[in-house]
């Protein structure tokens, strides 16, 4: 009767630890279940320019791989467009934001517009729901594309020159003023001061939220006013779109030869130009491409309440025909 009680005693044991076993398993089988993945909403700041739409398929492909669901929106470089985006995107239950919208003087009324959800700013302050910063060292990239300009200006001309011309966007000033100020400072590294009476700035957002057709009509305005300049010298704090649609000015009034150019950002649209344009002189890189996988991870980390790096930089260097394959095949 002894062991028979132990036999007995020993089945029942085995039978509850297997119960409790089962009961864990289907605790954790639930709750993974039940849980769904990261929402993660953005506002691009207009999928028309070639390195925004870089950045926001990067977004789209480190969403994939990191299993969080993505909702982008296009604000189409329009202030009521991002507003749009922000209220639609409000109604969608989301965890975190994303947001490039370009200009900062409607960041707040964006914020409120997704009820203020942390939120990964790119390129431009997003206050007052900005957690985390994303984007260029500014005054770094500026003194690099300026320096490869001089350099290119001295080798070419001994630095001389009839018009420096800055494509800015001075209604983003905390972006603006660092490139454009930077690539000013690291010209003059090289050449020297620049006479005041030979700079010459256009804003690339003045008419519409079309940046090269408002590039390409002040272009064509400026060369009228330099009809004896042989020698002009572009920098494009405001990207690359708008130093090809400086060529593509100077081209159509016959002065393809004396309009030579250095862009910010050296997206893909560029890469022929950098090989094999002679009057594009290079690039300061700002690689879109690996915007996603700094972004989204930082994203991530907001919604599940970890902690993130106020501000995270992307390196940069200068490319040029004789540098671009280290960085980019053909």
């Amino acid at each position: 009767m002894k062991n028979k009680s132990q036999l007995t005693k020993s089945i029942l044991r085995t039978i509850f630890v297997f119960g409790v076993i089962a009961l864990l398993a289907g605790a954790c089988a639930s709750e993974s279940d039940t849980s769904e993945p990261l929402r993660v909403g953005y506002i691009s700041g207009g999928d028309a320019d070639p390195f925004v739409k870089i950045v926001t398929d990067s977004l789209a492909v480190a969403a994939e791989e990191a299993g969080v669901e993505f909702f982008p929106c296009d604000g189409n470089f329009l202030d009521e467009d991002a507003l749009g985006c922000a209220r639609t995107l409000d109604a969608l239950e989301l965890d975190v934001m994303i947001n490039w919208q370009f200009n900062p003087a409607a960041s707040e009324q964006i914020c409120e517009a997704y009820s203020n959800l942390p939120t990964v700013a790119m390129d431009t302050s997003e206050e007052p729901c900005q957690e985390v910063w994303i984007g260029a060292n500014n005054h770094l990239a500026g003194v690099i594309a300026g320096k490869g300009l001089g350099e290119f200006a001295m080798s070419e001309f001994g630095c001389e020159y009839d018009a420096y011309v800055s494509l800015d966007i001075p209604s983003i000033p905390d972006v603006n003023a660092p490139r454009a100020g930077g690539s000013k400072d690291g010209f003059e590294e090289v050449c020297g001061p620049v006479p005041e009476e030979k700079y010459i700035t256009i804003d690339t957002l003045l008419g519409s939220g079309d940046q090269p057709e408002n590039t390409r009509r002040q272009f064509t305005d400026t060369l009228t006013t330099l009809p004896d300049a042989e020698v002009i010298l572009v920098i494009s704090p405001s990207g690359d779109s708008m130093p090809e649609a400086a060529l593509a000015a100077a081209d159509a009034q016959g002065r393809t030869g004396h309009v030579w150019v250095v862009g910010h950002g050296a997206d893909a649209s560029i890469h022929k130009h950098i090989r094999s344009n002679p009057y594009w002189v290079g690039d300061v890189a700002y690689f879109p491409e690996r915007y996603g996988s700094l972004a989204m991870p930082a994203a991530i980390a907001l919604a599940r309440g970890e902690d993130v790096e106020e501000e995270i930089l992307i390196d940069h260097v200068f490319i040029d025909k004789s540098n671009i394959n280290e960085y980019y095949e053909e």
